[in-house]
């Protein structure tokens, strides 16, 4: 245990010990506690709602408030067994030590929650909060996990639970590990009922009930003096500013936010749809609530590699959006400097509280409304100018109610017939061919490859749901990296699981109808948010800069491929011909129509950082 915590560069770690356990942390814990008898524990994260929590538990409110994360899990925990995890809102995980059932029990919050990695092997499991930690124990190979970076090249679903290191892998959102002398137990804890379905009187207690709900959700992400939000022009990271800002108010408190905004001299093209500059929509809003503390951080697009390293060792991952690493590394800076312990933002709320509301058409043919369903595919055509209402509703509506199967069979008639579409990832990642057919990449990934062609299967809920467990998980690595190197903790309320179940069991018809997506909140914002925000059909491009700045690296760039070619395992999984072409044949201006401008923002980005990540992993861990 001393090993693992000096490889975590933990200082003055805590540590419990057992002859059948060890268990440590830094801060509060391990925790044993006179109200629970024979457990132990310790915990990562944050619980949220805790008044109703200690009403459950029979304790005083200050007791609620004030005890530690740990206490209360171990509470919980003697209450309810692994049944607490119910109880337990917030972002965390944590470990059980229960000595008299002589069981080990780990969890993770749902439908996000903190890293936690685990090795199981012949001498019982280990776990830790980096991989590093458990390389510490001797006992693990040092390995990549070339699956991992396939995934992380083409999010191809092979196997969410996988770490980049092989024997390593991932406790999951909403899953539980028991582990004891009747061996070794991997469940979900947390299923969604999808047979639940919000039923109100009308239009007005969906807004009131979903209102008062996100300001609950809100003031238990507020607590303490140093909450920061990292805020856009758009829906989502303005709506918390909205509810936040007179909450704070309340308090005497003020609300620090900051945003990216492009250099003065940007003058670039821009994807049909987005926009470059968020200034004068976060302006207006601020305008409207006088304890919003603006930041408009400076946008330049930094070196793609530029610091990457600095990153790899707090993350142990590559970082996925490689345009966007460093605005965001600088906006972590300006909040650290600024006092912030938690920087709340926007993440996820298109699947949850703006979710626009692409469910209506199936939802509304499954309840025999066919009439209806074509009413709201004309006024979807009308309104977006797009195919005719027959295709609208055989597309939005027919198709996504079919099973996953007849859905690629009828993608793949269409689709696969020319060359540029036989390899799925083809337009939007930079894996090498062989690579992918070695390890059967597209036959293994039907229902991510049906994704990524444009059909969403089955309950569209049910897809929602997975994006958010999936984006969440994919985000805990990078939040965990910030973490290390600025001690800013992040946090989306807008995947809080009480938000996550409410919208998840909304009718569809509250979120779209007559053609308008996105009803739940603009309703909700009515009188809340700048007319810019609420009504604008524009997004906003993160990184515009991003084609000028790669433009004026491109020959460190190239001579990073360069070293990337004389090693074999970045060549296995690479396709660095591909890689080299693209950047020696650069094009005059930026791409901006897909399937160009995810090639060249995001592919090219994505094979940077994996492989400049296989060179670091295999100097910095020893891996090979």
């Amino acid at each position: 245990m001393g090993q693992m915590a000096e490889a975590l560069g933990v200082a003055g770690a805590r540590i419990w010990r057992s002859d059948r356990a060890a268990l440590g942390s830094d801060g509060v814990g391990p925790m044993s506690s006179e109200s629970a008898p024979g457990l132990v524990a310790v915990c990562d994260g944050q619980i949220d709602d805790r008044t109703r929590l200690g009403a459950e538990l029979g304790l005083v409110p200050l007791a609620a408030r004030e005890l530690s994360e740990a206490e209360l899990i171990l509470r919980a925990y003697r209450a309810w067994g692994e049944q607490c995890l119910e109880h337990l809102i917030g972002d965390l995980t944590f470990v059980v030590w229960d000595r008299q059932r002589d069981v080990l029990v780990a969890a993770a919050s749902a439908p996000v929650g903190r890293s936690l990695y685990y090795h199981f092997g012949a001498e019982g499991i280990a776990f830790a909060s980096r991989a590093r930690g458990l390389f510490a124990l001797g006992q693990i190979p040092r390995r990549l996990d070339t699956e991992r970076i396939a995934n992380f090249l083409t999010r191809a679903d092979t196997g969410q639970e996988r770490s980049f290191f092989e024997d390593i892998h991932r406790l999951l959102p909403g899953e539980l590990i028991r582990c004891g002398r009747d061996g070794f137990r991997r469940t979900h804890w947390w299923r969604f009922d999808f047979d639940r379905r919000l039923e109100l009187a009308g239009d007005d207690e969906y807004v009131d009930a979903f209102t008062d709900l996100y300001r609950q959700v809100l003031d238990d992400h507020l607590t303490g003096e140093s909450t920061g939000l990292l805020l856009s022009g758009g829906l989502d990271s303005g709506s918390i500013a909205a509810l936040a800002a007179p909450l704070l108010a309340a308090q005497n408190r003020r609300l620090k936010t900051f945003t990216e905004v492009p250099d003065r001299s940007f003058g670039g093209v821009l994807p049909e749809g987005r926009y470059a500059d968020e200034s004068s929509r976060v302006k207006a809003l601020a305008a409207l609530h006088s304890n919003i503390d603006l930041s408009l951080v400076d946008g330049r697009a930094r070196a793609l590699l530029d610091g990457a390293e600095s990153f790899f060792a707090a993350a142990e991952s590559p970082f996925t959006n490689a345009a966007n690493r460093g605005w965001i590394e600088a906006i972590y800076r300006l909040a650290a400097e600024a006092g912030i312990e938690v920087l709340l933002n926007g993440d996820h709320g298109n699947l949850t509280v703006s979710w626009p509301g692409s469910g209506l058409l199936p939802e509304l043919l499954k309840q025999g409304r066919a009439c209806r369903a074509w009413q709201e595919a004309r006024a979807g055509v009308v309104e977006s100018h797009a195919v005719s209402t027959m295709r609208a509703l055989i597309r939005d509506g027919v198709r996504p109610l079919l099973p996953a199967g007849v859905n690629y069979a009828l993608t793949a008639a269409r689709q696969l017939e020319t060359p540029r579409h036989r390899d799925p990832y083809a337009t939007y990642s930079l894996i090498s061919p062989e690579f992918a057919a070695e390890i059967n990449l597209a036959a293994r990934d039907v229902r991510s490859r049906t994704r990524m062609l444009g059909i969403v299967e089955g309950d569209g809920r049910r897809q929602r749901l997975r994006q958010v467990v999936n984006l969440g998980s994919l985000g805990s690595e990078v939040r965990a990296g910030y973490r290390t190197m600025f001690g800013v903790d992040t946090r989306s309320p807008l995947t809080d699981r009480r938000l996550v179940e409410f919208c998840l069991a909304l009718p569809e018809i509250q979120c779209a109808r007559n053609g308008e997506q996105r009803l739940l909140m603009r309703r909700a914002m009515v009188g809340r948010l700048p007319p810019s925000t609420l009504t604008g059909s524009q997004r906003g491009l993160q990184a515009p800069g991003w084609f000028e700045a790669m433009t004026a690296e491109r020959p460190s760039l190239l001579e990073a491929v360069g070293r990337f070619e004389q090693d074999e395992s970045i060549k296995h999984v690479l396709d660095l011909p591909r890689l080299r072409r693209l950047l020696e044949r650069w094009p005059q201006q930026s791409p901006t129509r897909s399937p160009e401008f995810e090639l060249y923002r995001g592919a090219i980005g994505k094979a940077m950082m994996a492989g400049a990540f296989i060179v670091w992993a295999k100097a910095e861990l020893g891996v090979s």
